[in-house]
């Protein structure tokens, strides 16, 4: 049976969402959804119910431009901008709901899936950024991602930009039955669906556009525990030992800890395909590593090999 939820208003409405509260959850992290593209909060519903039952309290928005949280106004012609401007208005909306609940959790662990794991990255930077100069409105433990990378398959780089030029695509099938999602057996089961929001098409154009030059300066910056995972068949993001290279030395320059690899046996929307329980139940496994080190961070600390 799932775990029960309620809808979840922030900003005054502009972000809406879900939360999970658990029976006890003590000083555990909350745990902060951020859906991928042509999805909605409920994206997260058997992630962060498996969470509440394990004592992990969460929230899933729904981002910006996406079901009822209002739209950003941005151009739908340009292929940077909305994803650093969906990852402010995010950010302000977890300050809102951290101001609510901040005596409930130790802090917050950021998760996201494929567009959402890029803004979940950027809120990550200008929290680095925040922290510095002693302006972070709440605590960050750690962020989780999957579904993305930093190095795209030249050959889908101009893929989105045939889209129709509208606000929002609403179906992007034309466009992913042209990509190669690898053997049946690991591809997602849920697709789109009928209850597809659609996807905004400044979304789609920043994926292998403004995020795929940023990606590796973003990483960086992060100071906090990162957990990546690209899939094996992921048609969008290159998951070969360069690739996955470049990506995890990008974050290692700032965060403590770094877990990067390939999920095996597994295509993009990892959560929905045969490897999607093991992959949340390995996010459950970070989410309270992130706990410790908060509370003892010399478990992290990197020292010479006895």
């Amino acid at each position: 049976m799932p775990h029960p939820h309620e809808p979840l208003r922030l900003l005054d409405g502009l972000i809406t969402g879900l939360r999970f509260t658990p029976e006890q959850a003590g000083d555990a992290p909350t745990i902060v959804y951020l859906h991928g593209g042509g999805s909605q909060a409920s994206e997260a519903v058997v992630q962060l119910g498996i969470a509440a039952r394990n004592g992990y309290p969460g929230i899933s928005l729904n981002r910006p431009d996406y079901l009822d949280s209002a739209s950003l106004g941005l151009p739908f012609d340009q292929d940077e901008g909305f994803y650093v401007a969906s990852a402010e208005r995010l950010d302000d909306a977890i300050a809102d709901y951290w101001a609510q609940h901040a005596g409930e959790s130790r802090g917050v662990v950021l998760q996201g899936c494929s567009v959402g794991s890029a803004m979940a990255l950027i809120i990550a930077q200008h929290w680095a950024r925040q922290s510095a100069a002693g302006t972070q409105r709440w605590p960050l433990l750690g962020v989780a991602m999957a579904d993305i990378g930093a190095l795209p398959y030249p050959e889908r780089e101009d893929l989105w930009k045939t889209t129709p030029v509208v606000h929002r695509v609403l179906d992007l099938g034309p466009w992913i039955g042209q990509v190669d999602f690898g053997p049946e057996w690991a591809r997602y089961t849920a697709g789109l669906g009928d209850e597809s929001p659609g996807v905004p098409r400044a979304e789609i154009l920043e994926y292998n556009g403004g995020w795929a030059r940023n990606a590796l300066g973003i990483a960086a910056e992060v100071t906090v525990p990162v957990l990546w995972r690209v899939s094996e068949f992921d048609p969008f993001w290159r998951g070969d030992d360069e690739a996955v290279a470049a990506f995890r030395t990008a974050l290692e320059t700032s965060s403590p800890y770094v877990d990067a690899g390939v999920m095996a046996g597994a295509s993009h929307a990892i959560h929905d395909g045969p490897r999607g329980r093991s992959y949340l139940f390995s996010v459950l496994a970070f989410v309270e590593l992130c706990r410790t080190a908060s509370i003892t961070p010399q478990t992290l600390e990197r020292r010479p090999q006895r």
